[in-house]
């Protein structure tokens, strides 16, 4: 296979399809036959690893299209390798891909995953990983219950002013405002466009004692349902002002004891709707989960609330509150949400974070900074590539890549001329290369090179691993490449030739 981005990318594709657009039949018979082109009757394994995709025997970046989706995904639910064969049929890589497209914390154990393939697992090979590339870990330490925060405001009700803002006139007027269902009438007003009668909308009153009645019975299910059907009712109401209505009795009805139990749903098959409820207290549900997460006793439940908190993205100031938290593993959770929600407001507690006493929260913390990617986030990066742990360096450059890292090119340079451990340097070279800057691909040109004449020889791991950097460079690199044919290694000659006949279009 001359490439694996074509397959990295179509596989991408294919699972974003299947979680998003699952019925989108049309679309997925046309990838699968895009896929078939590319494969040619190949065999396929996917490598999966949480700085990159190895495909059969090379490795797709995590920045290229579909990429970071497939690794991640195969990773959340404890895959490390898939075994393709050419004769597999397209129903199973359909089925695979379902399976793969389960938001974390879907699957508890990797038996599960094997359970959830059914038939496919035996005509695939599957091997499970011991990476840590785990969401979060069981940890002994419990804190206070979600409800004990706000324990003293119970039945107090909704701070109106804070619902309505300036909208506080509306309100009074929307009081006035007749939610009866609509006549069947034909001579009444109820026509909308088109000449048709609109659906009847439920009575307010009625929804708002089913929910109070299920609160009485802890009919947590059932409250759900009646949430769910006001946010229905009031995207379809006529106006502006009937929706204000809807909105204030939902939080009338949902106090921080019920959104508690609306947010345990999330590690349950209603998690889409509970989300779908958790979204409109924005700031409040964000800081449930979060304690809900610290207090979690199972990995399953931890993935489950950190998917949540992604799929909110309001409130985030609860998130990077737990930077300054006593405990290392929140911490590092807290780090990784920020890395995950590109919390550009999150960089100076992350920075404060660099010199952690846990490496395990320095790994998080570089991820994170190198995520973000804005220029704060990268001066702290300058910071971590002085970190005392090789692992720390190698997270603080695996996510290093493209213009808006292009001053991080000299700072590479420097740790490549001080850096001993050759898989911190083989990953500042990579970098280099998704960098591509005309002084990222001079440097990699230096590492090509073979050195002195009897000082200074390069190793050829390091001088191959900048040539794979050139090619992660793209077209930039090929005048340097070109150099290399003249090499008086002949495995360099070789790796150059093939570099740039596949860089050539």
């Amino acid at each position: 296979m001359p490439s694996p981005y074509p397959v990295a990318s179509l596989l991408g594709s294919l699972l974003f399809l299947m979680r998003h657009e699952p019925h989108a039949t049309e679309h997925h018979v046309a990838l699968l036959g895009a896929l078939r082109a590319v494969r040619d009757g190949r065999r396929l394994t996917l490598k999966a690893e949480a700085e990159g995709l190895r495909i059969n025997d090379q490795t797709a970046a995590l920045d290229s299209p579909g990429t970071a989706l497939v690794s991640e995904q195969m990773l959340l639910h404890g895959i490390g390798t898939l075994e393709l064969s050419a004769e597999l049929a397209e129903a199973d890589l359909l089925r695979l891909m379902g399976v793969l497209a389960a938001f974390p914390g879907t699957y508890a154990t990797f038996a599960d995953v094997q359970d959830a393939l059914g038939g496919t697992a035996s005509r695939i090979g599957l091997i499970g990983t011991t990476s840590d590339f785990e969401v979060f870990k069981p940890m002994p330490w419990r804190p206070r219950s979600p409800l004990e925060a706000h324990g003293a405001l119970e039945g107090a009700g909704p701070d109106l002013l804070d619902i309505l803002r300036d909208h506080a006139d509306a309100f009074e007027r929307s009081q006035e405002v007749s939610l009866e269902s609509v006549a069947e009438d034909a001579d009444t007003d109820a026509l909308v466009s088109g000449g048709t009668t609109a659906a009847p909308r439920p009575e307010l009153d009625q929804l708002v004692h089913r929910g109070r009645a299920a609160i009485d019975r802890s009919d947590w299910n059932g409250l759900l349902d009646v949430a769910l059907e006001i946010l229905e009712a009031e995207s379809q109401s006529p106006s502006d002002l009937t929706g204000i209505t809807y909105r204030i009795e939902l939080r009338r009805l949902l106090a921080r004891k019920q959104l508690v139990m609306i947010a345990g749903f999330t590690h349950t098959e209603r998690r889409q709707e509970a989300i779908t409820v958790l979204r409109r207290f924005g700031a409040e549900s964000t800081e449930i989960l979060m304690t809900m997460l610290v207090e979690a006793d199972t990995i399953s439940e931890r993935r489950a609330y950190y998917s949540a908190i992604t799929q909110i993205s309001h409130g985030t100031e609860a998130v990077v509150f737990h930077l300054s938290h006593p405990q290392w593993f929140v911490v590092r959770n807290a780090a990784d949400l920020c890395g995950e929600m590109r919390l550009a407001g999150a960089v100076p507690d992350l920075v404060r974070q660099c010199h952690h006493e846990d490496e395990r929260v320095r790994k998080a913390v570089a991820e994170a900074l190198g995520r973000i990617g804005t220029p704060a986030a990268l001066d702290g990066l300058r910071k971590v590539l002085l970190d005392p742990a090789a692992a720390v360096r190698v997270k603080a450059l695996a996510h290093l890549s493209g213009p808006q890292a292009r001053g991080m090119a000299g700072a590479i340079g420097n740790l490549l001329e001080r850096e001993e451990g050759e898989e911190v340097r083989q990953e500042g070279l990579l970098a280099l290369g998704r960098i591509a800057t005309p002084e990222a691909v001079a440097l990699l040109g230096e590492w090509a090179a073979p050195g002195g004449k009897l000082l200074g020889r390069r190793p050829l791991a390091i001088r191959l691993a900048a040539v794979r950097g050139l090619v992660l460079a793209g077209p930039a690199a090929l005048n340097v490449l070109a150099t290399l044919q003249r090499d008086e290694l002949p495995e360099l000659r070789q790796v150059a030739t093939r570099a740039i006949n596949a860089l050539k279009p």
